[in-house]
């Protein structure tokens, strides 16, 4: 069996890697899961975040990377996080995934890419397959649940979400929206580039962050966003979704210049969701040790230790050191 290894090409490539993933996707509309590939692997980059396996002319394996953005202090670096794979039935058990991510490794190691991180939320991820291409599990997750009394006692006071609503919040002005202009976008990166953390990696939130990475089809994103004096100290985002029958929202990823601003957005978000449940998922001890967080989502739904689902793993490929035992901070928009 002689097998070609290849980038991804949409135009040869997207039909049958929809008709290989529909088995891993089989609950979701075929259109959908189209629009979901086209969007997460569109053509032009300037990093290839996808590579095909081929028998002949037969795609019969796939391999897919979500390339983002990561800063520390003025360091802006992509990061290439794992994400779908599938290998055709008829052809698993022979190491074709295995062959196929080391011609993905080969590649990368040609560009200023210098970090993978494997953050899977797939409970089907092989722990053998993880430990083989990656260190030691740097860290893991930690998902914790808070509820929303808003939706859960009639009498509590609740605002409707509509597309945009503006209150005030003591001296601060909550803004409310399901859709971000130009102008909040412009206004948004300025205000992460002044209070992003010095004591860790994170994901770097730039245009491409704000334009590209909530403009997934599979999420509706609501935004709150909290000023103080006309400027932005605070933003929060969230989705609302359904799990084994269970309505939740998700917070993305919420940033305040101190403590206070924090508590303010996340009782916004329970005042705006739609759910009486709440998940916030982090990984860092500085973040999950905030009085705003432990409050709000006191219950700790904790790692499980036979789950590779449930670590975080990283693999250095570069030969620049200087970033090994720096904490990575992680939240729920890293990590999924």
């Amino acid at each position: 069996m002689e097998l070609i290894f290849e980038k991804y090409n949409e135009r040869l490539h997207l039909s049958q890697v929809i008709k290989l993933e529909r088995e891993l996707w089989n609950n979701l509309d075929p259109q959908l899961l189209t629009n979901v590939f086209k969007w997460k692997y569109p053509s032009g980059q300037q990093l290839c975040n996808a590579f095909v396996a081929l028998d002949g002319n037969k795609v019969i394996g796939f391999r897919g990377f979500s390339i983002n953005n990561y800063s520390f202090h003025n360091q802006i670096f992509p990061v290439a996080v794992f994400s779908d794979a599938v290998i055709s039935p008829q052809y698993q058990r022979k190491g074709i995934g295995t062959k196929l991510a080391n011609y993905a490794f080969c590649y990368y190691q040609t560009t200023d890419l210098k970090y993978f991180l494997a953050l899977s939320s797939n409970e089907k991820s092989s722990s053998i397959y993880l430990n083989k291409f990656h260190s030691k599990a740097f860290a893991h997750k930690q998902i914790r649940i808070g509820i929303s009394f808003y939706n859960l006692l009639p009498f509590c006071f609740k605002f409707q979400s509509n597309n945009q609503v503006t209150y005030q919040h003591t001296y601060n002005l909550i803004h409310y929206t399901s859709q971000l202009s130009d102008e909040i976008i412009t206004q948004l990166i300025s205000f992460c580039k002044t209070f992003h953390s010095s004591k860790c990696i994170e994901m770097a939130r730039d245009e491409m962050y704000w334009k590209w990475k909530y403009s997934n089809p599979l999420w509706k994103v609501n935004y709150l966003i909290l000023y103080k004096q006309n400027s932005i100290c605070g933003f929060a985002s969230f989705i609302g979704v359904t799990k084994r029958n269970i309505k939740l929202t998700q917070i993305l990823d919420i940033m305040a210049t101190c403590e206070h601003e924090r508590l303010i957005l996340i009782k916004g978000v329970k005042r705006f969701c739609n759910s009486v449940l709440l998940s916030i998922q982090t990984s860092t001890n500085e973040y999950n040790n905030t009085n705003s967080i432990k409050r709000e989502f006191p219950f700790l739904r904790k790692s499980r230790l036979n789950n590779p689902a449930d670590f975080l793993y990283i693999k250095n490929i570069s030969e620049d050191k200087s970033l090994e035992n720096i904490t990575w901070n992680l939240n729920y928009i890293s990590i999924d």
